[in-house]
């Protein structure tokens, strides 16, 4: 199926606003057909054109001018149709799950998407069928039996429907996120008011989840998993998984859904540099570690949101109820908050709050105990924090083989040492 992406319109409304036309606007940081034209290519869709007669739009893809210009029906473009086609209108601001419901949606016919009041695009399956009603509407606009022909005159004279009022039929889908097309000027502040206030709001709760990732694939999808159920319910959970060359089959990772789980692919760089990679691409205003040999309980988001968001809070990180081998290390009623030592136990023993971290990185040159030089800059100095209050853990650390794991080292009084530079 071949996408078509009108934006030829004169932007009459738009007025030229901010010297832009309207499809080059930005919210985000992101233009309307950049936007587009990024959420096909990550739904594997390539077949698009952009109808327009402005040389910028080029940018964004393939482009063509649109053929006939006497009224505005005619922006449904007829010159490259060889199949079935999707038109988008290019002045929408789509949300992703607004772009993969049009994708994967089809009746076999001609199927419209939009909100109660907009049309957001038409499939087109039924290719004869949409141009004998496109023809029609057009028709009876040049004889003056209509004032104005666009997408929803197709729809009522597919209906037999009365040219004022809408009804809705079976094969229109409604789409009730935030996807909405900007018009006027005003559209577009208020617009772009409304996504930037909300994508704010989803980073200050957002907790991300860095998981360094070296072979273990099957232990790793687990934790994936796991964590996806609980984004269910905590949506701003941004889960980041950092994959440092392994030698395994890894492929799994990017079957998941991009907008769900964010891979990044580095070479053998150690899990310093993986954790760093993860730090600098994560936008939660709290950040917590998974090593992909662990495990965690199918509670563990919950409880993480609870003690540092919920609580309106003002931690800089909280410790979490782990078992390691069998022992339960985190006996809230006992721990002393004062002792550096209960604090340097490993990074998938916290919670952070992005400020304590700032521009503090892994020293990559360390590649066993990293952990510790780490912890030992942002937390023995720092009682501003608190525990997780539960009866039972929430991580599950698996005693390492490895001797110099960070466990058998604390085990054996090794940390203490270092801690006093013995």
């Amino acid at each position: 199926m071949k996408y078509i992406i009108m934006a030829a319109g004169a932007g009459t409304r738009w007025n030229n606003y901010l010297g832009v036309p309207k499809h080059l606007i930005e919210i985000n940081g992101e233009t309307l057909l950049a936007r587009t034209t990024r959420l096909l290519k990550e739904n594997n869709i390539t077949d698009y054109v952009i109808t327009c007669s402005d040389p910028r739009y080029a940018q964004y893809g393939p482009t063509i001018p649109q053929t006939d210009h006497d009224c505005e029906i005619d922006r449904f473009e007829e010159s490259v149709i060889d199949g079935p086609v999707c038109y988008l209108y290019g002045d929408v601001y789509y949300s992703e799950d607004a772009i993969k419901t049009i994708i994967n949606e089809s009746n076999g016919n001609i199927l419209f998407f939009g909100s109660h009041q907009e049309i957001f695009a038409i499939k087109v399956e039924n290719i004869d069928l949409f141009l004998q009603y496109k023809h029609k509407v057009k028709k009876l606009f040049l004889s003056k039996v209509i004032d104005r022909c666009i997408g929803w005159e197709i729809y009522k004279t597919m209906h037999n429907m009365p040219w004022r009022g809408i009804q809705i039929e079976d094969d229109y889908i409604r789409i009730t996120d935030e996807t909405d097309d900007i018009d006027y000027p005003t559209d577009y502040e208020y617009y772009k008011n409304k996504i930037e206030k909300k994508k704010n709001n989803w980073l200050k709760n957002c907790i991300s989840i860095i998981i360094p990732c070296y072979n273990n694939a099957e232990n790793t999808k687990k934790i994936i998993d796991n964590l996806l159920e609980q984004k269910k319910w905590y949506p701003e959970t941004e889960i980041i998984v950092v994959e440092n060359g392994s030698t395994e089959d890894m492929s799994f990772l990017d079957e998941y859904d991009k907008d769900l789980v964010i891979v990044l692919h580095e070479t053998i760089k150690g899990p310093s540099h993986a954790r760093n990679a993860g730090i600098k691409k994560a936008r939660g205003e709290y950040i917590a570690f998974i090593d992909n040999d662990d495990d965690i309980a199918p509670n563990y988001v919950h409880l993480l949101y609870q003690r540092m968001r919920f609580n309106n809070s003002e931690y800089d990180y909280c410790i979490i109820p782990a078992l390691v081998d069998g022992n339960y290390i985190t006996d809230y009623d006992k721990i002393d908050m004062s002792n550096p030592l209960t604090k340097l136990i490993g990074v998938w023993h916290y919670c952070f709050n992005r400020r304590i971290i700032q521009n503090i990185y892994f020293d990559e040159t360390i590649r066993i105990g990293e952990d510790i030089d780490w912890l030992n800059k942002i937390i023995p100095n720092n009682n501003n924090g608190t525990i997780i209050e539960n009866n039972t853990p929430i991580y599950y650390y698996k005693w390492a083989n490895n001797e110099q794991s960070l466990c058998h080292r604390f085990n054996r009084g090794e940390i203490s040492k270092e801690i006093k530079g013995e």
